[in-house]
């Protein structure tokens, strides 16, 4: 309980100091990191270079966990059509994957979902709205 409690402190720590990171939340699922802001232009499944190396950091903390499972869920804005949306979510979910890989978490505890533009926590009548929703949530499964 105190590994957990620890962890959960450092992540919530770099709230504000990693800028890609907006929120760290329970829900149902397990324990949220929800990144988003200027990680994904709009139309793009790639990281941005500059928020590669600050992500790093919370790939690092993620990499602690031991005994759980992540899943890593891509969403978009509703500029598109939801099929192209629906694919970019997908590929916005297997970078953020990427990343977590290359951070130590072994592939096989890492799942993907791409829920597109189906689950927005903002507006997309706004261009911050929109880039709100273009997000990746991280989540410790169970946790």
């Amino acid at each position: 309980v105190a590994r957990r409690s620890a962890l959960r402190a450092d992540l919530e720590a770099l709230v504000g100091v990693v800028p890609e990171l907006e929120a760290v939340r329970q829900t149902d699922r397990g324990l949220e990191v929800v990144i988003g802001g200027s990680v994904f232009p709009s139309g793009s499944g790639r990281i941005d270079a500059s928020a590669r190396a600050r992500l790093r950091r919370v790939a690092a903390v993620l990499a602690r966990v031991e005994d759980h499972s992540f899943l890593v869920d891509g969403h978009t804005d509703s500029t598109g059509p939801a099929e192209a949306n629906q694919q970019i979510s997908q590929m916005r979910a297997e970078a953020m994957r990427g990343l977590l890989i290359e951070n130590g978490i072994a592939p096989s505890r890492i799942g993907v979902l791409a829920s597109g533009e189906g689950a927005p926590i903002a507006t997309n009548d706004t261009a911050e709205g929109r880039a709100r929703n273009r997000r990746v949530e991280v989540v410790i499964v169970d946790f």
